[in-house]
């Protein structure tokens, strides 16, 4: 591959909000190129790989080049991906992305916000929507898991997880400005972390186990609802069960 096409397909500068206002209208595709700062042709790659090689290769620096391969793209393309390391870390942040995306796609075609439920509905409506995007996936999320928990990565698995609590809460509804805002997503990061690691070691019959085990953790949280309004110790107890339960699942290996 000459210099220009490597010009085309590097990575472009990162550039994301932190809040989720105006996102819905941007497709998962754009999304991705946003998140990760990619070139169309890039994140391109990396979507058709999900989609074509995981499936048989899981999420490896395998699945990548031999999709590069079937689009007559060379090997080396795989360098310039912006996270490194062949592009199998933008590999599954592209997996993330793309299904956090699909949630705007979820509230638009059920009209979420315009129901008659309550907040909490609509956040165990996404989180359910959102787990479900894992199944496709269900035999390689322990690796996924593992990949995210490594100490290189944690900044890019953390910052995601707060994009994807940020982002539940927005499609649910919620206008919080006070210091809950912030209370609410660090609950919804634990419980949402905590049911993806049961899923990643479950073996019933379409998840079946996995779905009960979520719909008891969104019970307790709906009725202890009045720590969503707590401040100080709850706030750094959740920030640091999130990055607990992730290093606790790497020691295992």
């Amino acid at each position: 591959m000459n210099r220009i096409a490597f010009s085309r397909f590097a990575a472009r500068p990162l550039a994301r909000t932190y809040h989720s206002v105006g996102q819905s209208s941007a497709s998962p595709a754009q999304l991705v190129q946003d998140a990760l700062g990619l070139q169309p042709k890039a994140a391109s790659v990396l979507l058709k790989t999900l989609d074509t090689q995981v499936p048989a290769h899981g999420f490896s620096e395998t699945a990548i080049t031999t999709e590069l391969r079937s689009q007559g793209l060379s090997d080396a393309a795989r360098q310039v991906f912006p996270h490194g390391r062949g592009g199998v870390l933008d590999l599954v942040l592209t997996h993330l992305v793309r299904e956090r995306a699909r949630l705007f796609e979820f509230a638009e075609e059920t009209s979420l916000v315009r129901s008659e439920k309550t907040l909490l509905d609509n956040v165990s409506a996404l989180v359910r929507r959102r787990i479900q995007g894992n199944e496709p996936i269900g035999e390689h999320l322990s690796d996924v898991l593992s990949k995210l928990a490594l100490p290189t990565n944690m900044g890019a698995s953390l910052k995601e997880l707060h994009a994807l609590s940020d982002d539940i809460w927005f499609l649910a509804g919620d206008e919080s400005h006070d210091f809950s805002w912030y209370n609410r997503r660090l609950v919804l990061s634990s419980l949402y972390v905590s049911t993806e690691m049961f899923m990643s070691q479950d073996r019933s019959s379409g998840y079946r186990d996995t779905y009960e085990f979520l719909e008891r953790r969104l019970a307790e949280a709906n009725t202890a609802k009045y720590v969503y309004e707590s401040v100080g110790e709850w706030s750094w107890f959740n920030a640091l069960a999130v990055y607990n339960i992730q290093k606790a699942f790497f020691s295992r290996g």
